[in-house]
């Protein structure tokens, strides 16, 4: 399942399309806007079901744009980009309607999330893939084994304590050469609690170029388990 429509607002358009274009698997149709004019002129016409909105955006304050928006399209789920933003700032900002935060530059995995919550639905952003590898900490200590693994992060039935929260540095052995892939992951949540078996949901932080592309060589070869 996809949303309808969604609109990213942004002065940066450039920043905006390419939160656009990570969305590609959360909305059929997914506009940019680079004012607010363009906003609430695409709000009216189209009725999206989310609005991601920069905060920079310098026309119209908060409090002006927010109920023009939620006039426009009463049921739509508003996501406020920020660089900078105090925790009484965020409060008042949720009072206006502002349903969720996410600090630039805006993290489509954390856009996936919110829009999940929000639409209990589990909107995802990359294919997971069956396979069973060891996931083995930095220090050789094997930690568990994989359930399943997209391009963003793995499950796991976990063999060693993990806590929600933490950080780990791993090594996937994958079969493309002799060198495992070493990632760093955070642990999203951790389900059920030992002796009975313990399910860990890990994000992968920032994996890119090389060892990038390995990883999604290898996922291409494997099969799907879904949208993970």
């Amino acid at each position: 399942m996809k949303l309808k429509c969604m609109v990213v607002a942004d002065p940066r358009r450039s920043a905006a399309e390419l939160t656009a274009s990570q969305c590609e698997r959360l909305a059929d149709m997914r506009l940019v806007a680079g004012t607010t004019a363009e906003l609430l002129q695409l709000t009216q016409q189209y009725t999206p079901d989310l609005v991601v909105l920069s905060l920079e955006l310098s026309e119209l304050e908060p409090e002006d744009i927010v109920p023009r928006l939620t006039l426009a399209a009463p049921n739509v789920f508003i996501i406020a980009t920020y660089r900078e933003l105090s925790v009484t700032g965020m409060e008042q900002l949720g009072k206006l309607g502002l349903e969720d935060f996410v600090p630039h530059p805006a993290d489509a995995l954390q856009i996936f999330r919110a829009a999940s919550r929000r639409f209990h639905v589990p909107f995802r952003r990359h294919d997971r893939h069956m396979v069973a590898i060891d996931v083995i900490r930095a220090d050789g200590v094997t930690v568990g084994r994989t359930l399943d693994m997209s391009e963003g992060g793995l499950a796991m039935g976990a063999i060693h304590p993990l806590t929600a929260g933490e950080s780990i540095l791993v090594d996937l052995p994958i079969e493309d050469g002799p060198k495992p892939l070493r990632v760093r992951c955070n642990v999203l949540k951790v389900e059920g609690q030992a002796p009975t078996p313990v399910t860990a949901h890990m994000q992968f932080v920032k994996l890119w170029g090389p060892e990038h592309r390995r990883l999604v060589a290898y996922l291409a070869k494997l099969p799907r388990s879904g949208e993970g």
